[in-house]
């Protein structure tokens, strides 16, 4: 999974309006999103990927026309990976910061890519083994996998299996 951690979350352009209300302003630079997107392609290409699915929030209209545009312009320097719209068809998903986690592993990756970066592949594989091992166990399933457990019971199984 490639997270857009760019200028979004972290632009810090937020007031409260009234009391327990509190409203934050995205901001996606086209030279962020292209870079976010060149990424997630070349990724796709080093690791033998043939499908992407790009994702952007489908309550935002004009983010997602701008997302979607600067997507397909990265694309076509990548003709032999192909754009998905069907989620079980991808091999690497491209979407904002923290919107989506889903029962895809695809999110291991999220956990381990500092390690990989450090060249600690055998510990990266380690805990991406014990992530996956954990969901397919589907004894302490968080909501977002579908399941009811704490993020606690969670990170504790996980730890059970390394």
């Amino acid at each position: 999974m490639i997270r857009e951690n760019t200028e979004g979350e972290y632009s810090g352009l937020e007031h409260q309006v009234v009391r327990g209300v509190v409203e934050s302003l995205k901001i996606n630079i086209r030279q962020a999103s292209l870079r976010v997107d060149e990424y997630a392609f070349h990724y796709a290409k080093k690791h033998g990927r043939g499908y992407l699915l790009f994702t952007r929030p489908t309550l935002c209209r004009r983010l997602k026309v701008f997302s979607s545009r600067c997507c397909r312009e990265v694309a076509v320097k990548y003709l032999d990976i192909k754009l998905v719209k069907i989620p079980a068809l991808f091999d690497v998903l491209v979407m904002p910061n923290l919107y989506e986690f889903g029962k895809s592993n695809c999110f291991t990756a999220e956990w381990c890519s500092m390690l990989r970066h450090l060249n600690l592949h055998d510990k990266a594989d380690l805990i991406q083994n014990a992530i996956l091992n954990t969901i397919a166990e589907g004894k302490y399933q968080t909501a977002d996998l579908g399941g009811k457990a704490k993020t606690t019971e969670f990170t504790n199984a996980i730890i059970d299996h390394l």
